[in-house]
């Protein structure tokens, strides 16, 4: 300000005008103090008599009005400068929180480093404790493609199993249950299973007993059939041996005299009686052989009915929850024609 007024007015001014002198910036971080200030000049202003008609005071008028301009400018230089060295503290200051916040970053680090690798540890610990009792779970899933001996491997290793109470903590009780449930579902289903197989083993004995049979059966009948082609063979033989016999005795016949020829016709009725009881004989053996063979045929039929009726009894016992007798009672319906749209192939 010391371009702007002269001693003279500095003399005539207020305390605040000097002291805007001295530090222009104190009006702009007090508002106060730039009001006082800027009354001052107004007043200053406000008591100059402005002189239009002679050069002295036009140049007066003039002199004032830059005296204003300049404290005007001196007041905004004043401005820029504060500014100015708040961007340098505002950088110094964000250096010092960036120093400060990674210094104390690494401090709160160093301090909480206990406590984050326990709580490390103990998130691996829990994840292990969630797999363990998750393998639990699934271990007690059986499907229909498991063997016996599959299940009970299973069985088996879920038997070793321990539950570590300083690794499973609250969850010991939890994961005891579940591999306890696990080991009890798996021991139900090994049962079911052997029995399932068990089931399985003897339906195949019993379907090669009865290809056994069958086939039995089989050569019972083609040795019917070859006795009975033999027996027809032997017929066809006999009888060519009596009608030779019949012709050589006819020729002697016929040489012979009559009473010999008569001898001879008694003796032929003689013998074809005892031709015809061979032949009944022989038709009688026959057909004992061939009841006999039917009564085979009979039975190999009644025991396949009821092989079938048993296997249709025990799949209608596993597809759903029924008792023997309610499945016998439903196959002999079926079997019977009692139930429509439903049939058993034999």
């Amino acid at each position: 300000m010391a371009e702007v007024l002269t001693a003279e007015s500095a003399a005539k001014s207020s305390d605040i005008a000097v002291l805007v002198e001295k530090t222009p910036s104190i009006v702009l971080l007090d508002a106060k103090k730039f009001e006082d200030f800027y009354d001052e000049i107004r007043r200053e202003c406000e008591a100059h008599e402005p002189d239009l008609s002679t050069e002295k005071g036009r140049k007066a008028i003039a002199s004032l009005a830059y005296k204003v301009a300049r404290t005007k400018t001196a007041i905004d230089d004043a401005g820029k400068a504060l500014n100015e060295d708040a961007r340098k503290q505002i950088s110094v200051v964000d250096a010092a929180r960036k120093t400060i916040r990674d210094r104390l970053d690494a401090l709160k680090d160093q301090v909480r480093k206990p406590l984050t690798d326990w709580e490390t540890a103990e998130k691996a610990r829990k994840d292990e404790v969630f797999q363990r009792i998750e393998i639990y779970r699934d271990a007690g899933n059986v499907t229909i493609v498991d063997s016996s001996d599959d299940i009970s491997a299973q069985l088996e290793k879920m038997r070793a199993e321990t539950i570590d109470p300083d690794v499973f903590r609250e969850d010991t009780e939890r994961a005891g249950d579940i591999l306890a449930a696990t080991i009890r579902t798996l021991e139900q289903a090994l049962e079911r299973v052997r029995q399932e197989e068990a089931d399985r083993a003897e339906l195949e004995r019993l379907r090669q007993e009865q290809a056994r049979r069958d086939e039995e059966d089989r050569i019972a009948r083609e040795n019917a059939r070859e006795a009975e082609e033999r027996a027809a063979r032997e017929r066809e033989a006999a009888e060519r041996v009596e009608r030779a016999r019949q012709e050589a005795a006819e020729a002697a016949a016929r040489k012979a005299e009559q009473k010999a020829r008569e001898e001879q016709e008694a003796r032929d009725w003689a013998h074809q009686e005892e031709l015809e009881a061979e032949r009944r004989r022989a038709d009688h053996l026959a057909a004992q052989e061939e009841s006999a063979a039917e009564e085979k045929r009979r039975a190999a039929d009644r025991e396949h009915r009821r092989i079938v009726l048993t296997e249709a009894m025990n799949a209608i016992m596993q597809a759903g929850d029924i008792g023997e007798d309610q499945a016998r009672s439903v196959v002999l319906a079926i079997s019977r024609g009692n139930i429509p749209h439903v049939s058993i192939g034999f």
